[in-house]
């Protein structure tokens, strides 16, 4: 599939997504939020792909919407807004928690608004020393509104989901890190080298595993306790006849290391 806002690579079971409108500063209009669904649709249905990326070209991860966009949709009526606008955009948070593989957030510069909402829905988010995150919203009078206002209290808390989306202040990534909404902080040079090894590390591993867990934990946020042990006696017998399962089975009894083959 062509794209023309966005890279697509896939090497060695890791699809890596580059937003590439470092000009715009990576922006997200119509047609960038169109080519990242369909992106994310084509990187969960490849059987070759264990593990997906999200980075961004030049300084910044993903700044927000593209604001001569933004001007236009001012002019929509609010059902238009939900049926064109958010159709679109909650669509790149869904697309990305629906991919049933490991999601890692190289978070490469700035990662603002509607940017730092679609960060919020990959797993993991490994950010540059040089990173800086905003919910920036209340800048331009609006709320978070791709996933923002229910996964950030999930990931850092209320008191501070609710300050950094009150004030639009930015969060650099060492204090990202002190708050649990980045994984880890790298050297910005070592970015796309340290998360490359950690994606093949969890491309290495049983996929269909990493997924069912993927799906339970996500679920779990919006169950309770009995409804996720009812969810993980259906999945992990889904998980007993996988091929993974068996040659982990057989690596445990030979006391060696599992190879791994996503099926």
């Amino acid at each position: 599939m062509e794209y023309e806002n966005i890279i697509y690579d896939r090497q060695d079971g890791v699809t890596t997504i580059t937003l590439n409108r470092p000009r715009y500063r990576n922006s997200l209009d119509m047609n960038t939020a169109g080519e990242l669904r369909r992106a994310f649709d084509e990187a969960n249905k490849d059987p070759d792909t264990r593990c997906v990326v999200l980075t961004g070209e030049g300084t910044s991860f993903a700044s927000g919407g593209d604001l001569k966009f933004l001007l236009q949709a001012a002019e929509l009526n609010p059902l238009e807004v939900k049926d064109t606008v958010y159709s679109n955009f909650q669509g790149i948070a869904r697309g990305l928690m629906d991919i049933e593989k490991p999601t890692i957030a190289a978070v490469n510069g700035y990662a603002v608004g509607a940017g730092f909402d679609m960060c919020l829905a990959c797993d993991i988010r490994i950010a540059s020393d040089k990173a800086q995150f905003c919910e920036a919203f209340v800048r331009l009078g609006a709320i978070p509104g791709m996933c923002g206002m229910y996964l950030l209290p999930h990931i850092i808390g209320l008191g501070r989901a609710l300050e950094m989306a009150y004030t639009a202040d930015m969060v650099s990534a060492q204090e990202a890190e002190r708050m649990g909404l980045a994984n880890k902080v790298v050297p910005h040079d070592e970015l796309l080298t340290y998360t490359r090894e950690y994606a093949e590390r969890l491309a290495n591993g049983p996929t269909k595993a990493l997924g069912m867990i993927k799906v339970g934990m996500r679920r779990a946020l919006a169950s309770g306790m009995l409804d996720e042990l009812e969810f993980a006696a259906y999945a992990q017998g889904a998980c007993f006849k996988t091929e993974d399962f068996q040659e982990g089975i057989r690596a445990a009894v030979e006391k060696r290391p599992p190879v791994f083959k996503g099926k």
